[in-house]
């Protein structure tokens, strides 16, 4: 696609993208505003209102980059001991979000008269928090470290629920493709420990600091892995985090 400002190199457009996108959040965090949804706002102005660089190769490769990373994250901040301490409640929350799934998808169905995966993706799309977003945001909210605690427990259950729901709504199609997706996965989390310790061992003690590129060149493979089976980038990232921290613990 050609870049829609002849006058203005493409090379500056990206700069002054990027330094909307990791700048300005930060700067607007001193109002109580939240960087994610400063960052959101942004790519919204730029993508819906004017059309700018839609279709550019450069900034789908970015993007990819980014929900990798988000939810590379977001899987890094997973504590599977405060998980199982907190099962109780937890539980109880994630019964609730299922019925309140269900009587979405439900709405979906008899007002929109959609098929019924469609409607479940969609009632996902409407009721599932971004965990990320609220992890970056977490620390403007005023809560005592209690309820920081509360609010990021019950957002990774949420996004743990909602990852299992979508992953078993996009192979739904048949039994065959589900167990062959379901083996796949099953292969990169076993795989995942061997992989970190490999690198711990052989690599790191050669190139000290190498750990944050590693893990994102790890969650971009994996990313396109599930990608592949259909369930998009953001689950294989999701594990790449979750296998880590558990390898780090």
């Amino acid at each position: 696609m050609p870049f829609p400002f002849p006058s203005l190199p493409a090379d500056m457009a990206y700069v002054g993208i990027l330094f909307g996108l990791f700048v300005v959040p930060r700067a607007l965090q001193r109002f109580g505003v939240p960087a994610a949804v400063t960052s959101l706002a942004l790519g919204a102005i730029v993508g819906l209102g004017f059309g700018v660089l839609q279709h550019d190769e450069t900034i789908h490769l970015l993007s990819s980059f980014g929900i990798t990373a988000l939810f590379l994250f977001a899987g890094l901040e997973v504590d599977t001991s405060e998980l199982r301490a907190n099962a109780g409640i937890l539980t109880q929350h994630l019964v609730v979000r299922l019925l309140l799934l269900a009587a979405c998808t439900f709405g979906l169905v008899q007002i929109l008269h959609l098929d019924l995966r469609m409607a479940l993706l969609l009632a996902l799309a409407l009721l599932t928090p971004s965990t990320g977003f609220i992890l970056d945001s977490l620390g403007l909210f005023g809560l005592e470290a209690a309820e920081k605690r509360w609010v990021k427990s019950k957002a990774i259950a949420a996004e743990l629920l909602a990852l299992l729901v979508m992953f078993a709504t996009l192979q739904s199609t048949s039994l065959e493709k589900f167990l062959v997706s379901f083996l796949v996965l099953a292969v990169l989390i076993a795989l995942l420990p061997l992989v970190f310790r490999a690198f711990a061992a052989f690599v790191v003690p050669h190139a000290p600091r190498s750990e944050f590129a590693f893990l994102l060149m790890i969650a971009l493979v994996c990313a396109i892995v599930t990608r592949e089976l259909g369930v998009y980038y953001l689950v294989g990232a999701f594990i790449v985090g979750m296998a880590a921290q558990r390898f780090r613990e």
